[in-house]
């Protein structure tokens, strides 16, 4: 008797549709959920692709930035500076039977000053390291820019620092030549400290340069990894954008790469080790 009424509320029209609903429920709340994850992971995605292109622009600024200050000032700088050297040098050849004789060399130096290049190293910092999931060459690159911004921006103000020392006579014209050109004096003294610093200057631009496009290489390259390992993209998936730096490179104004094959070999080993 029990059985046969448990069979006709279950054969109840009842019965089903509180089963159907039980059903639909759990599959509606999967589904749900299912939609959810899926959109959870598209806005996840979205995120860091544009993430990608905000730190691309950054980097790209960073370059164009250094770029700049190269072609217009540093370059110059630098190129005047050691074709004065070399003319001094067959001076101090010259005069070398008379050392005294060149105290009377004159020469026009460049005491031209800039201010230092303002660039956003700290915001492209953040992007890198806290918001995007970026490779080990990225996260690598962050800190060689960091060094390369701060030492540029210390050397430029130690320039300015000497230069005022020039024009204030506390380095007399008699002497100017000696602190310019970093020689030594007849009784073995040697002032280095201005012509390393113009080559501390144009080391750490070219750093910018070559370690601010690297980046952007590197980002760019995630980026494209990012979009290639979705299967269905949705529509508003961002693209990649990749500067192109082809100009810079075909005028000379890139540092050649042989420069860096300690920084690149480093970077494979370090991409390697990071895989194993």
């Amino acid at each position: 008797m029990v059985t046969d009424y448990v069979v006709k509320v279950l054969n109840s029209n009842f019965a089903i549709a509180l089963v159907g609903g039980f059903v639909g429920a759990v599959g509606g709340a999967l589904g749900a959920q299912h939609i959810a994850e899926r959109r959870r992971r598209s806005d996840l995605l979205i995120a860091e692709l544009n993430s990608v292109n905000s730190a691309v622009m950054l980097s790209m600024m960073v370059c164009n930035t250094a770029l700049g200050l190269k072609k217009q000032l540093v370059k110059p700088l630098y190129e005047n500076f050691k074709t004065a050297k070399v003319e001094y040098l067959k001076q101090l050849e010259k005069f070398s039977q008379d050392p005294k004789s060149i105290a009377g060399y004159n020469f026009t130096a460049d005491l031209t000053t800039f201010a230092s290049p303002i660039i956003p190293i700290e915001a492209l910092t953040n992007l890198v390291l806290q918001r995007l999931n970026a490779p080990g060459k990225a996260t690598g690159l962050v800190p060689l820019l960091q060094n390369a911004a701060s030492g540029l921006g210390n050397a430029i103000a130690k320039r300015e620092e000497i230069i005022t020392r020039f024009k204030s006579g506390e380095i007399s014209d008699r002497d100017r030549h000696w602190h310019y050109f970093g020689e030594k004096k007849s009784g073995g003294h040697q002032n280095r400290e201005y012509s390393d610093i113009v080559e501390v200057i144009h080391s750490y631009t070219n750093d910018l340069i070559f370690f601010s496009a690297s980046l952007c290489e590197a980002l760019v390259k995630h980026g494209e990894r990012v979009r290639s390992g979705v299967k269905r993209a949705p529509q508003n998936l961002p693209q990649v954008h990749a500067p192109d730096f082809s100009g810079p490179r075909k005028t000379g104004l890139f540092p050649p790469d042989s420069d860096y094959s300690s920084f690149q070999a480093w970077i494979v080993e370090r991409e390697t080790s990071a895989g194993k």
